[in-house]
């Protein structure tokens, strides 16, 4: 009675659960190491992306607002172009 089971054939930890709990580190737990080593990059990369995107946007409404059809402005994605 109140013994802690644990793995798959639930074998008895001889402790208490609290006490058990106390050492698990959950995954996706905040921690000094970068999870991804790229993953920085890859967030500017996201990032750049939908700065251009909102800048295309933003002249398609202007030149909507001014009855002018703009030409379409190719963007740099990644290495490769996007239009």
């Amino acid at each position: 009675e109140g013994a802690t089971m644990v793995g798959l054939k639930a074998q008895s930890t001889l402790v208490p659960a609290e006490t058990w709990l106390k050492e698990f580190i959950p995954y996706g737990t905040p921690c000094k190491e970068p999870c991804e080593p790229n993953g920085g990059s890859r967030v500017d990369d996201l990032e750049a992306e939908v700065a251009a995107l909102k800048t295309q946007v933003a002249a398609l409404i202007a030149a909507q607002d001014g009855g002018e059809t703009p030409a379409p402005t190719p963007t740099s994605v990644g290495g490769r172009t996007r239009r």
